[in-house]
């Protein structure tokens, strides 16, 4: 998304895989962005410096892998929402290198 000045919210195609690398890098002006079912894998630096996302929700239950600095320079206390029988197993891919601080929240 080159130009994602506009944007605010986000919600990812059915068919989407995968987000690959620098997706929506600094794409300052989203704020949510929910990802569907079919989604496995975000790319490095897929959200990084979006300083204003401050909600992901993974309606997926096959993601497999987060890149590096994926999630970094977001919102200090964003939350990312999970489906609850997932919620262990993403809480293992989601690690500091990704850009996850202890200051989010896994629900």
């Amino acid at each position: 998304f080159e130009n994602c000045s506009k944007l605010a919210t986000v919600k990812g195609g059915a068919g989407v895989q995968s987000f690959g690398k620098k997706s929506f890098r600094k794409c300052v002006s989203l704020k949510k962005i929910t990802l569907q079912t079919k989604v496995k894998k975000l790319g490095e630096q897929t959200f990084y410096g979006c300083k204003n996302l401050k909600t992901i929700t993974i309606k997926s239950k096959q993601l497999k892998s987060v890149g590096k600095n994926a999630i970094k320079n977001i919102k200090k206390k964003a939350t990312i929402k999970v489906p609850k029988a997932k919620k262990k197993a993403y809480k293992k891919l989601f690690k500091s290198k990704t850009g996850y601080k202890k200051s989010m929240k896994i629900k």
